[in-house]
């Protein structure tokens, strides 16, 4: 036994200098083994409090990883997401803006919400460097795009009609 925790210990060294942490559950045994990376992105799940930034209007949506293809890509209306980090402070300041603007353009534009720290996978797709970061899809390909908090319902309009007619 003692010699199954010694090769169970120089495995684990050599993972984390790799990068991989191994988990151990309560009891004592191996579980599942985790990229550096996972394990960051469900710690900023599991830890990032619920701010403004998080609040959805009454027209917009939280978009995930599991529901991006179907709301985004394969929506047959123009989509704007909002890009976003709950802690971001500049994307707590736009976010009434956000709904504002979804309020508006309810009947012409779909308005999602998604929080980068979920999935980033998909922040990286978009090369989203900064939050927040908003992009127009329309028939599943990026149109346009606005980074920054210093947009206003009348921005986002003028976005959107460029690509409504």
């Amino acid at each position: 036994m003692k010699e199954s925790k010694n090769v169970f210990f120089a495995v684990a060294v050599v993972a984390v200098v790799f990068g991989i942490g191994i988990f151990v559950n309560q009891s004592g045994n191996q579980g599942e083994v985790k990229s550096a990376e996972d394990q960051n992105n469900q710690a900023a799940v599991e830890t990032e409090p619920e701010t403004a930034a998080d609040k959805l209007g009454p027209n917009e949506i939280k978009l995930t990883k599991d529901n991006f293809d179907k709301e985004v890509l394969k929506s047959d209306k123009l989509v704007m997401v909002d890009f976003y980090l709950s802690s971001c402070p500049h994307c707590q300041t736009v976010a009434p803006i956000v709904t504002d603007f979804a309020n508006s353009y309810k009947d012409k534009v779909k308005v999602g919400k998604f929080r980068v720290s979920d999935a980033r996978e998909i922040a990286t797709t978009y090369n989203i460097e900064g939050v927040p970061t908003f992009i127009f899809f329309k028939a599943g390909k990026e149109v346009d795009r606005k980074s920054g908090s210093d947009g206003t319902v009348d921005t986002f309009k003028k976005m959107a009609d460029k690509y409504l007619k």
